[in-house]
């Protein structure tokens, strides 16, 4: 098994099917003004986003800087992606997002990333306990978006969305064959003896081309 960061997959999709199409939901959000307003007042005080009355979180992505710290990315009137102190900034547009993305300057935020493979594309989030109150707050804020813009169903669609699944309790991470030819959980000894290649340069571009290929084959929307 491999463990990508949720932002990679999340980067990979905005790239291939969403920023370049005008008439995915989540391009309009992003980018139709009246709808990223929305999206801004329905996201404040939700964990994972930002609040704009206490100053934490940020607006869709966050920011890099020459060190790799994360920066905080504010819509400076949906014109552009504006750090606070003006040292970054980058057009807030589908080509001005990309173009950043692409040179690895921003990465989605937490809520961005809940919304677009969790809310949008229906998978299961497994997590801790802060994930299963984070996400059930931003589903919340997503169906009530949904149904300020009209988009009444769609707001039903995400009610089936689970986000209260706990994970890591028992969890296994490979199954290997024993002396008796018996598949067994393997254990990180088995792992690390394990004769073929695991390596994460080898094998993450693969699971990366398999995560985005899913859109095609099973979420095509």
């Amino acid at each position: 098994m491999i463990y990508l960061e949720i932002e990679t997959i999340v980067t990979e999709l905005l790239l291939r099917y969403h920023l370049k199409n005008e008439n995915s939901l989540i391009h309009q959000v992003l980018f139709n003004s009246a709808r990223a307003a929305l999206a801004k007042n329905h996201l404040n005080e939700i964990p994972g986003a930002f609040s704009t009355e206490k100053n934490w979180g940020t607006h869709f992505f966050w920011g890099l800087d020459e060190k790799g710290h994360r920066v905080r990315m504010f819509l400076n009137n949906f014109n552009s992606l504006r750090s606070a102190d003006g040292e970054f900034e980058y057009l807030w547009t589908s080509a001005g997002v990309a173009e950043a993305l692409r040179a690895k300057r921003i990465f989605p935020g937490m809520a961005l990333c809940y919304i677009i493979v969790s809310l949008y594309y229906g998978m299961k989030c497994l997590g801790g306990f802060s994930q299963v109150n984070d996400l059930t707050m931003t589903k919340s804020a997503w169906q009530k978006l949904l149904r300020a813009v009209g988009d009444n169903e769609e707001a039903d669609a995400v009610e089936h969305v689970q986000t209260k699944e706990l994970g890591g309790d028992g969890m296994v991470l490979a199954y290997l064959e024993d002396r008796e030819h018996r598949i067994t959980p393997g254990s990180s000894f088995d792992l690390i003896l394990h004769e073929e290649s695991t390596t994460y340069d080898k094998h993450t571009p693969e699971a990366i081309i398999a995560a985005v290929n899913l859109h095609d084959k099973i979420f095509d929307k």
